[in-house]
């Protein structure tokens, strides 16, 4: 093996992942040295960053998660990579970009930055997102602008905009095509 960057940093990934699976507290920090070890080895290891901010965001240390997370959600691909490169070093790094992107849009609506989260959904061409009226409601504790009813069922104020709450009620309304068409009234039962 040779002590290039990137053979050594990937050498102190696998020894760090191993280390964190399910570590007791010492072998946790054993992990954090070798992720350590690996960025100074190689800077900007997007796996090494996706793993540090797991690491972060599992012992509540959310908004440094968000920041390795950041960072390798920053990396840019490699378009001309062929061969060994191609392989070892380009597509894992993709692969953790993605992976970093969709924890950066996730963590961002978890902590209510929304606006922000917008730059990594649109990565992934979504077209829809939870409401952020879902996600202050699951982040309140107590709530005295929620409406329940029997049952598990929790009505949030705001939670689609107007045009899609009328398409939604047209669409499932009690003349709507679609309980006839689904055959909805008798699924599940035995005929």
């Amino acid at each position: 093996m040779s002590s290039k960057g990137g053979d050594l940093g990937n050498l102190f990934v696998l020894l760090s992942t191993v280390l964190n699976e399910n570590p007791p507290s010492y072998r946790l920090k054993e992990g954090q040295k070798c992720f350590d070890a690996s960025l100074k080895s190689w800077k900007n290891n997007a796996m090494t960053l996706v793993n540090l901010g797991d690491l972060e965001r599992e012992h509540g240390r959310y908004e440094s998660g968000l920041d390795y997370y950041t960072q390798a959600a920053a990396q840019s691909p490699c378009v001309t990579c062929e061969g060994w490169y191609a392989d070892w070093v380009a597509v894992p790094r993709e692969e953790s970009v993605a992976m970093a992107s969709y924890m950066c849009g996730l963590m961002l609506h978890q902590l209510e930055r929304f606006d922000e989260a917008l730059l990594y959904l649109h990565r992934f061409e979504f077209t829809h997102r939870v409401s952020p009226a879902v996600w202050q409601q699951v982040n309140k504790k107590n709530s005295n602008s929620v409406s329940s009813v029997d049952g598990p069922v929790t009505r949030l104020q705001g939670a689609v905009s107007q045009p899609l709450l009328k398409l939604l009620r047209k669409a499932f309304s009690l003349e709507s095509s679609f309980w006839r068409e689904t055959d909805y009234a008798s699924r599940g039962t035995c005929r």
